[in-house]
This record gives structure tokens, sequence and C-alpha cells, in this order.
């Protein structure tokens, strides 16, 4: 879960998580259907910690925070995927999941990506709807 680009945008000038209630409201929206683990992987961790960060969130989603991704020492392509799969098997997490992110580089494995442009509106909402929707059909 990325900060910056989704839930304000990246160039926000002060205003930040203007967009936080959407994706709030969709997490209690979806819950009876699916056991949400929130997991960070925003910038924000660098200067943060989980319980610093898990106070953004109103108290019953910041339950749902249960870790940040490692800083990998490296750039370019896909690093922030890696630093999830990295997160993943330290955590031995084997559930499917999705990313929000507006850096859509950082990942290399599109179908798990929800890419963000400055916002989780409408748009952003429907895409993850429709990977939920796909995701529930299978179980």
């Amino acid at each position: 879960l990325d900060f910056d680009g989704v839930f304000h945008p990246l160039m926000s000038n002060g205003l930040k998580f203007i967009d936080l209630p959407n994706f709030e409201n969709f997490i209690r929206k979806h819950s009876d259907r699916f056991d949400f683990k929130l997991v960070i992987s925003s910038t924000w961790r660098r200067e943060y910690t989980l319980s610093q960060i898990s106070k953004f969130f109103s108290p019953d989603i910041a339950l749902k925070l249960v870790g940040m991704t490692p800083v990998l020492n490296t750039t370019g392509d896909g690093v922030r995927f890696e630093e999830a799969q990295q997160w993943r098997a330290f955590n031995d997490m084997t559930s499917p999941w999705f990313a929000l992110d507006d850096d859509h580089y950082a990942w290399n494995r599109v179908e798990q990506l929800v890419w963000c442009h400055d916002k989780f509106q409408e748009r952003e909402i429907g895409v993850l709807e429709d990977k939920l929707d796909a995701l529930f059909q299978e179980l």
C-alpha cells in the first residue's frame, strides 16, 4: 500500500490523505467477504514506524495493518514487487494480494497492481472491485 499518489496527489501542497476515507470505506464494504491484511510499501515506511503510520488510519482499519515491506538497497523497475515478495516469503504469506501504487514501474507483476494516478477514487475503486470479484469467483 502506497500513500503518495494514492491517497493524495504526489505534489499535494500540504493536502495529505484526502482519499483515505474512500479507501477505508472500500475496505469496510468488502470486509465481510475478505480478511484484508494491509502491508505498507510507501516510502513513508522509511520515516515512520508502523505504530506511527497506524495513527493515519481509523482505528478499525489500523487493526488490519500487519507490516511494512523491507527497504531494499536497490532501485529500478520492479523494486517494490521484490520488496513485497521478500515480505511475503518472510511472513509465510501465500494468499492472493494486490498493490495500490501510482508508480507502475516499481511493480513488474501488473496483474496484481491497481495503478492509482494521484487518487483512490471511482476508477481505482472499480478496478479493485473487479479484481476482488474475480478472486471471489475463484475461491
